[in-house]
């Protein structure tokens, strides 16, 4: 991005990186109790890149689509419970609630084939139509370091208005000289077919890419 006068000569300029999205290998499912709840684990498989230090978001989606094209998309309460998630929370030695969900790095993973995990109580995977399909999907992100900072300062700062009592954090920023961008992103995607008629039983899922 380059910002010029009205001669177009060149006043400042500002670069991103978009890195290549990882690929989301395999998903595993689960059935699981946890305590009196009844819920699903998704073992979600990729594999880490070797050469650079990589920052992460794992998004999950629900989408029931219905019968007449119509797709209702809602975000289920997911327990994101893996360490790699406590990990993340651990070194920037915030509480869940002023961490964003399902962020982690690749500290403890560099290069290696990773497999982490989060759970979903059956409630929220019961449909809301008859007769639509569901189907859940991941995504998994991947930030560069300049917009993970962003994220979380971001986040700490929009939670602090609700929580002072956590103190003041200063939102990162990349801008120099009145220009700057944040940063470029990227994400592969993985969906699954949810079958209504099984759900609670192990597999309950198709999967497909």
């Amino acid at each position: 991005v380059e910002l010029m006068d009205k001669d177009l000569t060149t006043l400042c300029n500002a670069t991103t990186t978009i890195l290549e999205p990882i690929k989301i290998d395999s998903i595993s499912t689960y059935k699981q109790m946890v305590g009196i709840e009844a819920m699903t684990k998704f073992v979600i498989a990729f594999t880490d890149p070797t050469e650079t230090t990589d920052y992460y978001q794992l998004k999950i989606r629900y989408h029931e689509k219905l019968p007449d094209g119509t797709d209702i998309i809602r975000t289920p309460e997911c327990d994101f419970y893996d360490y790699l998630f406590y990990i993340a929370r651990s070194t920037y030695n915030v509480t869940n609630s002023l961490m964003p969900s399902g962020v982690f790095t690749d500290e403890l993973i560099n290069g290696r084939k990773v497999n982490i995990s989060v759970r979903i109580s059956q409630n929220e995977l019961a449909p809301q139509y008859e007769n639509s399909e569901l189907i859940l999907e991941f995504l998994l992100f991947r930030h560069t370091s300049e917009y993970y900072n962003f994220l979380l300062t971001s986040y700490m700062i929009s939670e602090y208005l609700i929580l002072p009592v956590f103190g003041i954090a200063t939102i990162y920023t990349n801008v120099e000289n009145g220009v700057g961008l944040v940063s470029g992103m990227s994400y592969s995607s993985y969906k699954i077919n949810v079958d209504r008629n099984k759900l609670g039983y192990k597999p309950i899922l198709k999967n497909y890419e």
